[in-house]
């Protein structure tokens, strides 16, 4: 997934809206062909995988991790872990993090934005979003030899179909082709994909699981720490720390540290990531594990053990326990499973509700516009507070893949609230009380303005203890109802409609004549408020 330039909505309204960009088939015809073939490979790889999975389980030592971690469990037979493990994990959300501002310039375009969703039918993918606003393919926009790094990557370890010039679609037909890069968010980050930007989409686990292709870890950093051809072209050295990376956000602090290549948080056992050979499905997956965690192994990380002690410690395990028995890790949050899918992602069907950063948006007119983009395609919005570093932890160059690593502390990842002023436009609002949701929602919303405007006075940004206070005042003064937590197996009979679980314990969800009202508004030029 890495770099990005930071790397998805309503009752009834008139809006005036560009249709710049038509509505696309779901899948192509290749698409279709290789999601099927990658189905086949992944259910024998999956079903291959679980004797030596299942064995792991039965290792003393991971067993005196449950034991300490999550004693409820940790008595129980291999199998059973594992059945439990693949159910948690196939409810796991699927999500997009962009960026909420548009480029300034038409040659930086590298992926969605608030605006450009808003004008368009679908989930752009970053070379339809390029292709879109005649961004250069060359080496422009201070994206060097990427474009070509990340068609190899595409095409080679997904099998997406290739370019007839390579690293350069020439038309809309070409880049529909490719998918837009997502997390599969197996530890419940609260904020989604918080490395890629300040908005996260969360999409449909129904299409998702028709055609999302998973790699075992993130293909743009396996390239920059394995591949020996993107190293050299890059100019990729052991004598030069991690100067040459500075347009992937490295800051100086970080360089100082890292006096060779990879940098120590970073470091991967190249051999045992398999490429396309290893791609997985929502519906196979148990050969992504072991995988992940051999691969992660050098730098330290448990990715495996970090998901059973984030999903079945006793804590975690309790109605409102979300967060409280298993802080994550900083590595924990490089450690995910990559996942494009090999599809056009419709708003009417693909998109199930938003997330937006509150220290990045709450009370800005991005906020203001994603709330707007929200209502208007009757998509639940859910504010996060994510991981709401300070300024001293991530430096000049702010939080993303190469930075979130160096944090030192631990991150509880679980603040979610539902915003009340898009709820009520939406079909879940049936069943949770409101209240004076609205008046307390519009008393922060102009706090955080006021915050904004007074630390711009002064050239600097909103302290996150400033955020952490405003979202600790603001939750307070909601109902419990509006506080939101992901799903787990069985907590919802109908994981399509369901966004989560509330604070007292009910099922938000959209209802049944949700997808009626979604394709009603599948053309938001013609449809208006009632």
């Amino acid at each position: 997934m890495w770099p990005l330039t930071t790397c998805g909505l309503m009752f009834l309204c008139v809006i005036a809206s560009s249709s710049k960009i038509p509505t696309e088939p779901e899948q192509t015809y290749y698409q279709k062909i290789l999601v099927k073939q990658i189905m086949a490979d992944a259910a024998i790889k999956s079903k291959a995988a679980e004797p030596a999975l299942l064995a792991h389980f039965e290792q003393p030592l991971f067993r005196r991790g449950l034991d300490a971690c999550c004693p409820s469990i940790s008595k129980l037979p291999a199998s059973e872990l594992l059945r439990r493990l693949k159910e948690e994990v196939a409810v796991s959300e699927i999500v997009s993090g962009f960026d909420a501002a548009s480029p300034s310039h038409s040659d930086s375009w590298w992926g969605m934005s608030i605006e450009e969703g808003r004008n368009g039918s679908y989930f752009e993918n970053q070379w339809e979003t390029r292709v879109n606003h005649n961004g250069s393919f060359m080496n422009s926009g201070g994206m060097g030899s990427w474009f070509t790094t990340q068609d190899d990557l595409e095409h080679g370890i997904y099998g997406l179909k290739a370019f007839k010039h390579r690293g350069a679609p020439a038309s809309m037909d070409e880049a529909a082709e490719r998918g837009p890069y997502c997390v599969v968010n197996t530890l419940k980050v609260d904020a989604g994909s918080p490395l890629y930007g300040s908005v996260s989409a969360v999409f449909s686990p129904a299409r998702a699981k028709a055609t999302i292709l998973i790699s075992s870890a993130d293909t743009g950093s396996w390239s920059a720490l394995c591949n020996q051809s993107y190293q050299q072209q890059s100019n990729l050295k052991q004598d030069t720390g991690l100067d040459h990376l500075l347009h992937a956000g490295l800051h100086a602090e970080q360089r100082i540290r890292a006096f060779d290549w990879p940098p120590s948080k970073y470091r991967t056992n190249c051999s045992q990531y398999p490429g396309r050979s290893g791609l997985g499905t929502l519906e196979d997956f148990s050969h992504l594990f072991l995988v992940n965690d051999a691969y992660w192994n050098s730098s330290g990380s448990q990715p495996l053990f970090s998901i059973f002690s984030r999903l079945f410690s006793e804590q975690e395990m309790k109605r409102g326990g979300w967060g409280t028995g298993h802080e994550l890790s900083p590595q924990d949050f490089v450690t995910y499973w990559e996942a494009i899918p090999a599809s056009n992602l419709q708003y009417t069907n693909g998109v199930k509700f938003l997330i937006g950063s509150f220290p990045g948006l709450f009370g800005t007119p991005e906020g203001t516009a994603l709330r707007k983009w929200c209502i208007e395609r009757s998509w639940v919005l859910v504010w996060s507070l994510g991981l709401n570093p300070s300024q001293d932890e991530i430096g000049y160059w702010g939080l993303n893949f190469w930075t979130v690593a160096y944090l030192q502390r631990t991150f509880p990842s679980n603040k979610r609230l539902l915003d009340a002023e898009v709820l009520v436009h939406t079909s879940a609002v049936a069943n949770i009380t409101i209240a004076s949701a609205e008046q307390s929602y519009a008393m922060a919303w102009e706090l955080a303005k006021i915050a904004r405007t007074k630390a711009a006075e002064k050239k600097t940004i909103v302290a996150n203890t400033t955020w952490a206070e405003l979202w600790g005042t603001l939750a307070g003064q909601l109902p419990v109802a509006l506080q939101l937590e992901p799903l787990r197996a069985r907590s919802c009979a109908d994981v399509e409609a369901c966004v989560g679980l509330s604070g007292d314990g009910h099922c938000v969800c959209y209802n049944s004549s949700r997808s009626l009202a979604a394709w009603l508004k599948r053309k938001p030029s013609q449809t208006m408020f009632i």
